[in-house]
């Protein structure tokens, strides 16, 4: 079983991927004589730090909704730490943080009891959610699913109408509702060059776990603007659990993407695809100056003092610009050149966002 696999190269692939916790589980019990021991050791440590991992978000996680509700804050988990729950064994979905909503008038209060709970408020002041860190673990805490600058926004802004209470203060999506916003989620990682094979997985262990109404998915995916991206995703499903053969270019587009970026997506095509919605005129400089210098409009939504002082415009561009530091010069550059892949790029963005 283990014969003619370079199980370094697949450890490594599945670690981009955010699966190599679960190997070791799958193949404790069976013949590992093709296995180099130091990749096994690996793996068997991945699994351990993934099981105390998720213990640890499951404490915590439990323990804000519980000291939200003592203070009525009404609060929805969301994303990873809920979907989760609906896996065979929740330790298999591996999630990096975990996101929780509430009212946009709740922020302060919710914040000021993260602060006295220890978390470190690490992004502040944002549109969309602000972030939070304590030892290990990160928080999202969002008052909002999407961006306002999304053709989804209009939809996504009625949450609180479509919950359900859980306890106490808490309160969870309704099914057709979170698999909406699943969608949603991964059309945010499919613009930035990936995403991974567990946002596909997502999907199918909800199509097989809840009992939707299809009907309704199908309204609240036209009303978010992702048909085509809800079609696709069943499609894709299809293809890789039940064997389905594809030919839709769009499909296997969202294929090539989750399987080559990874969890986390590919930095040049992620440019690519910026480029190619944004500043599809003009030559090379052209293109870099639009990047470089967006209008306020563009930058309120990552600096939200832009909406009661644009005058301070000049200073965001420049924070902007620090904030880029770590981007590769080249891959920037290279991205901005037109190339034969940009129509296709951009065509699938339009697609997937309709």
């Amino acid at each position: 079983m283990t014969e003619g696999i370079d199980w370094a190269a697949f450890a490594e692939y599945a670690e981009t991927q955010q699966f190599e916790h679960i190997i070791y589980p799958l193949l404790k019990d069976k013949d590992i004589s093709g296995i180099d021991p130091q990749v096994w050791h690996h793996l068997h440590q991945r699994y351990g730090r993934a099981v105390y991992r998720d213990s640890i978000q499951d404490m915590e996680l439990e323990e804000i909704c519980t000291i939200f509700t003592e203070n009525q804050i009404a609060h929805i988990p969301m994303k990873g730490s809920v979907v989760k729950r609906y896996y065979p064994l929740p330790d298999i979905r591996r999630s990096t943080d975990f996101d929780i909503l509430v009212h946009n008038e709740d922020r302060y209060k919710a914040t000021t009891i993260l602060k006295e709970l220890g978390y470190i408020h690490k992004l502040k002041n944002q549109t969309m959610h602000d972030t939070f860190f304590r030892e290990k673990t990160y928080l999202e805490l969002h008052v909002m699913l999407v961006s306002p600058e999304t053709k989804a926004y209009q939809f996504f802004k009625n949450v609180w109408d479509y919950v359900l209470p859980d306890n106490g203060y808490t309160y969870k999506m309704q099914p057709e509702f979170l698999y909406t916003h699943l969608l949603a989620h991964l059309h945010r990682h499919l613009m930035a060059g990936g995403g991974g094979i567990k946002l596909i997985s997502d999907f199918r262990i909800l199509n097989h776990s809840v009992q939707l109404d299809h009907e309704r998915l199908i309204e609240f995916a036209e009303k978010a603007g992702m048909i085509h991206l809800y079609e696709c995703v069943n499609e894709l499903a299809a293809k890789w659990f039940d064997d389905v053969p594809c030919q839709n270019p769009y499909t296997l587009m969202i294929e090539k993407l989750l399987l080559s970026g990874g969890a986390y997506g590919d930095y040049e095509t992620s440019m690519k695809m910026r480029f190619s919605k944004k500043n599809g005129n003009g030559n090379i400089f052209q293109r870099l100056f639009c990047f470089a210098f967006p209008s306020a409009k563009y930058l309120t939504i990552r600096y939200p003092v832009l909406e009661k002082h644009p005058q301070l415009l000049p200073i965001m561009w420049a924070k902007r610009l620090l904030d880029f530091k770590g981007y590769n010069p080249k891959l920037i550059f290279g991205a901005a050149r037109k190339s034969e892949d940009e129509k296709m790029l951009a065509d699938f963005c339009e697609y997937v966002s309709e």
